[in-house]
């Protein structure tokens, strides 16, 4: 996939994501909850766009979350969105971050757009404690997920694979304790392993 053509999509659709993408408050509290985040804990919320997620991860009470996307304008609605001093906002490349000792990195809504999974989970798995937990989620069923990614973004995203399937290329760098595969959620999740 062509990064700049994903930045450009992004940005040119930063104003009216959150009108455009539908977040159920109840469900995002539940995948929150299925973090299992500590008080205190540091949490990456990798591809965070506008931060739809923080407000649910910040309920949690972590010492720090940082929002990771490479979208400029995501960033920018981000940053106006909130200004609680736990917060920190960053527009870059996951793959390019190396400062990182986090206890829980969490995908929301964005695992399509990586092209090169395998080095997407090694690298969370670098950039986590060790027993750290990677949480991959969507509040919607994979299939609606598909669709909806196969209609406007070809080219920019790729199909979300069964939980299952998810689970097992995991399964080298986490114990994968949670495998949600559901009409209604999407979640994979487990804790980072010695390699």
């Amino acid at each position: 996939m062509d990064k700049s053509a994903q930045i450009a999509y992004f940005d040119e659709r930063a104003e009216t994501w959150d009108e455009i993408c539908s977040h159920n408050p109840d469900k995002l509290r539940t995948l929150v909850t299925l973090c299992g985040i500590a008080p205190g804990a540091r949490v990456l919320d990798v591809g965070c766009g506008t931060g739809v997620l923080t407000p649910y991860l910040l309920e949690r009470q972590p010492k720090q979350v940082v929002g990771v996307d490479f979208s400029p304008r995501m960033i920018a609605l981000a940053k106006q969105k909130c200004d609680d001093a736990r917060v920190e906002y960053r527009c870059q490349d996951v793959m390019e971050l190396s400062d990182g000792e986090f206890d829980l990195a969490v995908v929301y809504s964005a695992f399509p757009h990586f092209e090169n999974r395998g080095s997407l989970i090694r690298q969370l798995h670098h950039l986590l404690l060790p027993g750290g937990r990677v949480m991959i989620c969507h509040s919607q069923g994979r299939s609606e997920i598909n669709a909806l990614h196969q209609g406007s973004a070809p080219g920019l995203s790729m199909p979300l694979p069964a939980a299952q399937t998810l689970a097992h290329t995991l399964a080298p760098c986490f114990d994968v304790d949670l495998a949600v595969d559901t009409p209604a959620l999407y979640a994979v999740s487990g804790v980072s392993c010695m390699l």
